[in-house]
């Protein structure tokens, strides 16, 4: 992913298919509109929400993003506090942070205030690190929505969720197990 807010068309060459573009673009939107510098699984989570994809092929059976998206909205809510200390003490986001805003200086970008970047925090790195595995075992060209949810599973999977996350997905039955065996191949190319 680019590592600016305003990713250009041409960025879409990056590997990610359409739809999990506009997955990604709705979780940055979910972060900036909550003033977050950094992206992270519960964004990621909101971006599957708004994509009209989760209830038409990701879950038509199953839970739907109208349950799902206040839940995480709460979740969030509540540990954007902790979430912001945490970012501001990890010297790997702020590095990566400073390195976003000069190259927006440079692109001619104007910055004010708190401006959200493409920065993923440790899990959604993984995250997207696994979504590109799944594409490839599928021979998907792009990473689409299925490989990057199948990716934050996984990641859930490994214990790299916060717990609150994790907790989430177990109540509302999202494990890798569960969903890879549910989703349909069209999934691979969305």
């Amino acid at each position: 992913m680019p590592p600016l807010a305003e990713p250009r068309e041409r960025d879409l060459g990056l590997g990610f298919s359409r739809e999990a573009y506009f997955c990604l673009r709705a979780a940055l939107e979910a972060a900036s509109q909550r003033g977050h510098a950094v992206l992270t699984p519960f964004h990621l989570l909101l971006g599957f929400c708004a994509s009209k994809t989760w209830d038409l092929y990701l879950f038509p059976a199953g839970p739907s993003s109208a349950l799902i998206a206040p839940t995480v909205e709460s979740l969030l809510e509540q540990e954007s506090s902790a979430l912001q200390l945490q970012w501001q003490l990890d010297p790997a986001l702020q590095e990566a942070l400073a390195s976003a805003r000069e190259e927006a200086h440079e692109r001619g970008y104007p910055i004010g205030g708190i401006e959200t970047f493409l920065v993923p925090d440790a899990a959604l790195q993984r995250i997207f690190a696994l979504a590109k595995d799944e594409a490839r075992q599928h021979s998907a060209q792009h990473i689409s929505l299925g490989p990057l949810l199948l990716g934050l599973l996984r990641v859930a999977d490994e214990g790299l969720l916060p717990p609150s996350l994790q907790q989430l997905l177990t109540r509302f039955g999202l494990s890798y197990a569960v969903v890879r065996s549910s989703l349909s191949e069209e999934t691979f190319s969305l």
